[in-house]
């Protein structure tokens, strides 16, 4: 792997460990930090960027995923709020 890649991939888990969540855009915003903003520049991200991939499985909540399960429609991830309403697959 490229450095170019390997920096560019530790942009990436920055931006997901530091980076504020905002459940109304469903993705990552920098909160003014000035070292985030640069991330998002070189990234190329929007501030704030919608991070689809991320969201909850269950009728369109933008919540960022923390748990996924095999439920009886196939496997979901789901938002911690979500995480109770999933039917367990047995």
């Amino acid at each position: 792997m490229s450095n170019e890649k390997k920096l560019r991939e530790a942009l990436i888990g920055m931006v997901h460990q530091f980076a504020h969540w905002s459940d109304t855009v469903g993705g990552f915003c920098t909160g003014g930090l000035s070292a985030l903003e640069e991330a998002f520049e070189v990234l190329g991200y929007d501030d704030p960027q919608p991070m689809p991939d991320l969201w909850c499985g269950v009728g369109g909540c933008k919540r960022q995923i923390a748990a996924g399960t095999n439920t009886p429609e196939g496997y979901k991830r789901t938002c911690v709020k979500h995480i109770p309403t999933l039917e367990v697959k047995q």
